[in-house]
């Protein structure tokens, strides 16, 4: 059970972040790069929440009696996928600099994880395997987490990682595109950034609708890395700076979590503590209960094709998309693009009820 595109294609880069996103029915994460936006490479940086919405008004051509006023869009969030990476000072830039000599996308969705190995040669000759896992948690849906791993192939040296979490976002906007917004919206604004020594928060409010998003990361850099986080007016920077020797493999993991005033009435609490947990607990500890979640999905829901390996595969990703697009409270519902992207704006139609059923 996995969707697997080998070889390194930028050009099909917007595809790939729909395809191997990562939700779990309350968040949901497109899979951008995490060297951030690149000059010519197509990108829609996005991360949305079921029911989290601000309101905007329509505009019409011909405007008749009874057209309603305003409606209603999925909003982008907080942005926390940024994580640069420098090796003896060179950034790694596979679009742009040095040779890939090696590039896999892959969505394992049995055990509940998108994943991006990449085998790189840097301008100068450093050749390292990348290693990136992101999962957003099925047992604590405000949960969301990424593994940075680095092996050093054929120099020892400095390594840094360099996160990057940014308040000021916009939502996406294509006027040639009838299931997006025509024009660029910025639903979000940031109202307190706050940092501490392993991690900081941003809280955020909507424009219109009044509603409260908060941020928190906490990060768990390679032992014998020495972390720094700075805030500012509208994002985190957290720099680890350390050494690694030929051969050795170092992760550097972010945890990050969103909560929201719909559902918590402290949202700022709730997120600080679901990264404190999740520092404490460690990664492997939810991925562990992914797989337990999502064998009992399978077991109870897999649909078997027998001749048809295609066929297969389609119905697998489909099922699987479906269960972690779906919301599971009492405001939530899914979206027509699910949690992807901003495709209908984050409307949801009966239809795409219909299919959660069965």
């Amino acid at each position: 059970m996995e969707l697997i595109f080998e070889g390194y294609q930028p050009e099909k880069n917007a595809l790939e972040e729909s395809l191997f996103h990562t939700a779990n029915g309350y968040i949901g994460i497109r899979a951008c790069p995490e060297e951030g936006e690149v000059q010519g490479i197509p990108s829609i940086r996005g991360t949305y929440m079921n029911a989290f919405y601000d309101i905007k008004p329509i505009r019409y051509s011909e405007k008749l009696y009874g057209f309603p006023e305003t409606q209603q869009g999925i909003v982008n969030l907080t942005d926390v996928q940024t994580i640069k990476l420098y090796i003896e000072g060179e950034q790694f830039l596979p679009s742009s600099e040095g040779e890939v000599l090696g590039y896999c996308r892959r969505l394992d969705m049995k055990h509940g994880f998108a994943e991006r190995l990449i085998h790189w040669r840097s301008p100068k000759g450093k050749e390292v395997q990348i290693s990136i896992r992101r999962m957003a948690s099925l047992l604590v849906p405000e949960l969301f987490f990424l593994q940075y791993a680095v092996k050093a192939l054929n120099f020892s040296g400095k390594i840094r990682f360099e996160s990057i979490v940014l308040g000021n976002v916009s939502n996406y906007a294509d006027a040639n595109d009838p299931r997006v917004a025509a024009e660029r919206l910025q639903h979000l604004v940031v109202e307190t950034v706050r940092v501490d020594e392993q991690g900081g928060l941003i809280e955020s409010r909507t424009v219109t609708s009044n509603l409260k998003l908060a941020a928190a990361v906490s990060y768990l850099p390679p032992r014998g890395f020495k972390l720094q986080v700075d805030g500012a007016a509208d994002r985190l920077t957290a720099k680890a700076d350390g050494n690694m020797s030929q051969g050795e493999n170092l992760v550097f993991i972010l945890f990050a979590a969103f909560a929201d005033s719909r559902r918590h009435d402290d949202p700022a609490s709730k997120a600080r503590q679901t990264v404190r947990d999740a520092l404490q607990n460690g990664a492997a500890f939810y991925e562990k209960a992914q797989r337990e979640i999502l064998d009992e999905f399978w077991e109870n829901s897999r649909v078997l094709v027998k001749g048809d390996e295609a066929l297969q595969n389609s119905l697998d990703y489909s099922l699987y998309s479906l269960y972690c697009s779906c919301g599971r409270d009492e405001v939530s519902s899914i979206a027509a693009k699910g949690l992807s992207g901003e495709g209908y704006e984050g409307h949801y139609f009966w239809d795409t009820e219909i299919y959660i059923f069965p």
